[in-house]
């Protein structure tokens, strides 16, 4: 349910921001993946994406508060920052490693190999390709933030911390308002 709200709230209910049709692809690929989890009884890896995906959320959803706040620095008692080394640190724990080497894993070939079919004689199927098409997406766009929560670090040791690199990476309008 929350997935299905947040992609109707980035859609409907907030500003535009830069990464806005990387969010809506994300949304609707977990959705689509927790559904396809279901129906086609790859429940428990459809569970872990979604622990997985909570677990760096909790901070990442702090971290944002904090930032709106302006809680950082020495006069907001350096929370923003240690909550951006402790986002990013879960980020690329369940996110770039967890992922990967075990959701994705175990959807590609341990999941054949549980059923105990030789890979000489495995009937390929498109649901199976599906999934974890899905999987490789939704990992993608893993690699993209990371990609841009490295270059905020990056910009906030360089620059004038962590609020102010994130309006310029991430509040500000989306992409096309630079072209005009």
């Amino acid at each position: 349910a929350i997935w299905l709200y947040t992609a109707f709230s980035c859609k409907f209910l907030e500003e535009v921001r830069k990464d806005y049709l990387v969010m809506m692809a994300h949304h609707v690929v977990t959705i689509a993946l927790v559904t396809l989890s279901f129906v086609m009884n790859y429940l428990p890896i459809g569970v872990l994406v979604l622990l997985l995906h909570d677990a760096s959320d909790v901070p990442l959803d702090l971290l944002k508060m904090a930032n709106y706040l302006k809680l950082e620095a020495r006069q907001g008692f350096y929370i923003t920052e240690v909550l951006f080394a402790i986002m990013l640190s879960v980020w690329l724990y369940c996110r770039v490693y967890m992922f990967p080497t075990k959701i994705i894993r175990s959807s590609m070939w341990e999941s054949r190999v549980a059923c105990a079919v030789p890979l000489e004689t495995w009937d390929f199927t498109i649901s199976w390709l599906g999934f974890n098409l899905m999987l490789l997406a939704l990992y993608a766009l893993h690699i993209w933030w990371t990609f841009l929560l490295l270059r905020l670090l990056y910009n906030a040791l360089s620059n004038s911390g962590i609020h102010t690199a994130a309006e310029v990476e991430y509040e500000g309008g989306s992409d096309s308002d630079k072209e005009d």
